[in-house]
């Protein structure tokens, strides 16, 4: 005997929103696992890039380290150049006042110049002519001036001369011209 007037129908196991409810979060947990490795994967590739940055940066901080050191070295170099050209110019026109001060009569065969010294060969036609006119603007300029003269059959005289500079003088010379 049945008491219902409908036939019985099989009740399903899930219902239809259960259904939409258990596919949507199964898809909602596949993209959060999708996510999740494009994530990691993203994460290695910007480790990955870091490194090789890093390793670009190193490269080229040893670099700009590189030029630094060989710009202080070509600095020292243009100092030292530099140095070398003023001294050269100074001796230029330190020549160039000798050779104004030599009179007329008085010839020059030789010039040796070292440091703090001045050694000049040459043939004058007196003593007095050599004393008056030359030793005295180098003894000014000197500060040890001694001269040897030799006479010549002709009469005249040649001498040598050796012309000291006081080292201490030199040095301030050489300060007052920086």
């Amino acid at each position: 005997m049945s008491y219902s007037f409908i036939q019985p129908k099989i009740k399903p196991l899930l219902s239809i929103f259960t259904k939409i409810w258990l596919w949507a979060m199964l898809i909602l947990t596949l993209l959060f696992i999708i996510g999740a490795m494009l994530l990691s994967v993203k994460i290695y590739l910007i480790n990955s890039n870091s490194i090789e940055l890093q390793e670009k940066y190193n490269e080229t901080f040893q670099a700009i380290k590189n030029i630094e050191d060989k710009t202080k070295t070509t600095l020292i170099k243009r100092d030292m150049t530099l140095d070398i050209y003023n001294k050269n110019l100074i001796l230029n026109q330190s020549l160039m006042n000798l050779f104004n001060l030599v009179p007329d009569g008085v010839t020059l065969t030789s010039i040796y110049l070292e440091d703090g010294s001045l050694k000049i060969k040459g043939i004058t036609p007196t003593k007095d002519h050599f004393k008056l006119l030359f030793e005295a603007p180098l003894k000014s300029i000197f500060a040890i001036s001694n001269t040897t003269f030799y006479q010549l059959p002709n009469g005249w005289y040649n001498f040598v001369s050796i012309n000291k500079i006081d080292i201490a003088q030199m040095e301030s010379l050489s300060d007052e011209n920086r």
